[in-house]
């Protein structure tokens, strides 16, 4: 429970003042765009290289996970059927 607390509280709180900034509007609109800036051409670019730098990337792409009987591989089945007879009105219930 601590270790999902140490991962999933940061992300909630930069979310959160990032909220509580745009409501309060601390930041002229100027401001919006130079954070965006930087986080689009300095702080991802910087996260990619860290990130590859560590060997995690690696890890990630380990044997077995692109197999069909891995268990984190999620089936989805979906059957059209018929539309029209879902949604149909007979024509004694008309108005």
């Amino acid at each position: 429970m601590g270790t999902t607390l140490t991962i999933v509280l940061p992300v909630f709180g930069l979310v959160a003042t990032g909220w509580l900034v745009g409501r309060t509007r601390l930041l002229t609109p100027e401001g919006v765009r130079g954070i965006n800036n930087f986080v689009l051409y300095v702080a991802i670019s910087a996260l990619l290289f860290r990130t590859a730098g560590s060997g995690r990337v690696v890890e990630a792409f380990e044997p077995g996970l692109d197999s069909p009987s891995s268990s984190r591989v999620g089936v989805c089945s979906v059957s059209p059927g018929s539309p029209g007879a879902t949604f149909s009105v007979s024509p004694a219930t008309r108005p």
